[in-house]
């Protein structure tokens, strides 16, 4: 689901018709276009006023100033009632910051007062927590169809990993911005999206300086959004609606920006042209065959940047971040759609020159996979890719588990909590507001934690838009053995199949006692045996599948019907053996399809994890009492597998690019810092000395009844002296029940005497 951002700016105009509150035009006189005026913004103040809390200012984001820069210098400013004062006002290209020191760490309200206008805003925050460590590109648009929209975005998503985008809209009247709003979350894999209502004059049209330079919306919102939401974003492409950037190398324009020594890139540019007749009746992107044999006209170079990188203190640019010599990279080009547009500035639709058009192969060839309904060759099933899960107290694991399922093809997780001490139902919540998770609080009924969760979660509006559906936990990692590991390589295997049951391979502590904050899939590698090397047979399943009315419940291995539609779905294990009603469903005996994929079960991790684990309780059999005999059962090995290593790459990245949002990294550090405390204490408990001695050196465990036989005896002994406190009545009426309890335990005597 798209973390989704709808926002008004907080600006000031003067009334338009205002005799003297009324900003000067700029330039040479004659230059100006004959709708220099109706364009012209002759009365906004401040575009938006937000708070950066990074150095305490309150700052308002301006057009040029022109002759209101006095005005700004003698007014007086009050934040929540208390003075505000100026400590700059910055020069942008066409367009002013305003910076005042803040009297609040919370400010409301910005009041402003004059001897000729007064006025008051709420004071806007910043927003760069949607944005932070993600792939982000902006626009500003004006009445631009809703298939160009998307299709820009859809392109950059499947090409270059986009993952978010920041859209001005400049007061469209072609639709809604609710249907603008829906267009922009309907994009698949876009996972952040902020549409601002930029609704003021954009600047006159036409050639000449004057009228450029009395453009003023264009760089102030490019300003506003380098302050105020793209300031911790990855790598930020600066590209309009009409603009595909293409690669001549393997990596993303995100990827080779964030790698290059000055985080940016330039790259040069072509017009691309259409020819009609047009199948939806109007142009789009992928129409755009051709290009001209003269290169004509001149397309400018257009950038990405690092906004943290080492220009972060640079000015965004049109054309260029530091000058128009900036050299320009020969990995990346881009495209200029000639007929993806609205015609504002001038008319680009009469300049087919048919003599000149020859069609470009590398654009059909790249436009033809771009939007050909998936981003690879595989077969991809409608809809997302849903993970349910229920945790508690599993904060060091979480990104891993989130990251290395992101990696493999998973989109969407939904993930229920309850009880958490170590921070993680605090971790989801950072991930829920940057929009990579949906997190929700379990209210816990008496089926257990696990079973409330699916129970919620077959109601859930995720799962309904769902494609396929993966319930696992946090400690199960799909690893896939076909083509890239990937879900698409799946389901490319079985494309009939409506249920994909996968069967679990464990994996043991292999020794490992201590327990490290590093990627479980790295540390544990000795994997349970193979039949035919001596390992059990029958071994559990979690299964993928498809959403259906048939589907009774969700439950931990499978989907369960009812026993009247027991046929109604296609049962598939991976390698494409077909499952009726006569087979195990969820605990084959044989043939676990592992050649095309397992189930890479962590049930134990370490040996000081697994106190952890005992601690917490299990999910689904949440009564039941973890102790050695649940140790030997599960820690199974044997077998050295490191086949899911493949993509311990593409994992740390992920993890690197979640953990560059502060509180992210913080609340996942703080989750380990609570495991090693937790781990010390748990140490101290005679419980779980003993069985940590256990496990980490093969000793038998002490006779367990006989240690609580003991235990026993000593409470009942310490409630008997408690009944000296007690008024005679109440000590003579406890004292009979006190005794029938002792004669129920056996005698502690060798003989039993």
């Amino acid at each position: 689901m798209t973390a989704f951002l709808d926002l008004t700016l907080s600006s000031y105009r003067f009334a338009g018709d205002h005799p003297t509150l009324r900003r000067d035009r700029i330039g040479i006189p004659e230059e100006r276009s004959p709708t220099y005026d109706e364009r012209y913004d002759f009365s906004t103040l401040f575009y938006d006023v937000f708070y950066d809390e990074r150095v305490a200012e309150i700052r308002l984001i301006c057009p040029m100033l022109v002759n209101f820069e006095p005005l700004i210098r003698t007014a007086t400013f009050t934040v929540d009632g208390l003075p505000a004062r100026i400590v700059g006002i910055d020069g942008l290209s066409r367009g002013h910051v305003v910076r005042l020191a803040s009297p609040s760490s919370r400010p409301s309200t910005l009041a402003f007062s004059h001897p000729e206008f007064s006025g008051e805003v709420p004071v806007g925050r910043r927003h760069a927590d949607l944005f932070a460590g993600r792939n982000a590109v902006y626009a500003i648009s004006k009445d631009n169809r809703l298939e160009w929209i998307t299709d820009w975005l859809t392109y950059y998503v499947r090409e270059h990993g986009l993952q978010a985008v920041v859209l001005y809209d400049n007061n469209s009247i072609a639709y809604s911005m609710e249907d603008l709003g829906a267009a922009l979350t309907s994009v698949e894999g876009l996972e952040a999206a902020a549409l601002v209502r930029a609704w003021f004059p954009f600047g006159p049209g036409g050639a000449g300086n004057t009228n450029f330079n009395s453009k003023f919306l264009h760089m102030t919102m490019v300003e506003l959004g380098r302050q105020r939401f793209l300031s911790d974003a990855r790598a930020v492409l600066n590209v309009d609606i009409d603009e595909f950037v293409y690669s001549r190398s393997s990596r993303s324009v995100f990827d080779a920006t964030a790698d290059s020594p000055e985080g940016y890139l330039r790259f040069n540019g072509r017009w691309v042209w259409a020819k009609p007749p047009f199948e939806d009746g109007f142009p789009r992107h992928v129409d755009h065959r051709f290009i001209r044999q003269d290169g004509k006209p001149k397309v400018p170079r257009k950038w990405a940047i690092v906004p943290d990188g080492p220009l972060r203190d640079r000015l965004w640019r049109t054309h260029r971040i530091k000058s128009l010599k900036d050299p320009a990279t020969d990995e990346f080009g881009f495209w200029h759609f000639r007929q993806i547009s609205t015609n504002w500035d001038y008319n680009r639709e009469d300049d087919w020159d048919a003599a000149q058009m020859v069609e470009d192969d590398t654009l059909t060839a790249t436009l033809a996979r771009a939007f050909s309904g998936a981003p690879s060759s595989a077969a991809k099933p409608e809809g997302h890719r849903l993970v349910i899960t229920a945790m508690k107290n599993e904060a060091p694991y979480l990104l891993e588990w989130i990251a290395y399922h992101r990696v493999i093809g998973f989109d969407r997780f939904l993930v229920y909590t309850n009880d958490c001490e170590d921070g993680t139902d605090l971790l989801l919540d950072r991930l829920d507001t940057l929009g990579i998770v949906t997190h929700v609080r379990n209210k816990v009924l008496k089926r257990g934690p696990q079973k409330s969760a699916l129970k919620y979660a077959r109601e859930h509006a995720l799962s309904a838009e769902a494609g396929w559906i993966y319930v696992a936990d946090c400690d199960e990692f799909l690893n896939i053995h076909v083509g890239d590991g990937t879900l698409d390589d799946l389901f490319a295997c079985v494309p009939d199949a409506d249920v994909i049951p996968v069967t679990w391979k464990l994996f043991s502590h292999g020794g490992t006692d201590a327990y490290e904050d590093r990627p479980v899939i790295e540390s544990f590698t000795d994997g349970q045996e193979d039949i035919a090397a001596g390992g059990a047979p029958d071994r559990f399943v979690k299964s993928l599948f498809r959403p259906d009315p048939a589907i009774e419940r969700f439950g931990t291995h499978a989907p369960v019907l009812p026993g009247e539609a027991e046929g109604a779905l296609a049962w598939q294990m991976p390698d494409g053996r077909r499952l009726t009603n006569a087979d195990n469903l969820t605990r084959p005996q044989q043939d676990f399809a592992y050649s095309v994929a397992q189930i890479n079960h962590y049930a134990v991790r370490s040996a000081e994890s697994y106190l952890i684990k005992k601690d917490r309780g299990r999910v689904n059999h949440w009564r039941q009492v973890m102790g050695l005999e649940y140790w030997q059962r599960m820690n199974l090995g044997g077998q050295e597998d490191r086949s899911i290593h493949r993509h311990l790459p593409a994992l740390k990245v992920e993890i690197a690019r979640l953990r560059q949002d502060t509180e992210v990294a913080r609340l996942h550090d703080t989750g380990v810092h609570w495991h090693k405390e937790r781990i010390a204490a748990l140490k101290e408990v005679p419980d779980y000395a003993r069985l940590y001695v256990a496990i980490t050196t093969g000793a038998p465990m002490p006779d367990q009844a006989a240690a609580a036989r003991t235990g026993l005896r000593q409470s009942l002994a310490e409630m008997r002296q408690m009944l000296d406190h007690l008024p005679p009545e109440e000590a003579d009426a406890a004292r009979p029940h006190l005794d029938a309890f002792e004669a129920t335990l056996p005698d502690e005597s060798p003989e039993g005497a």
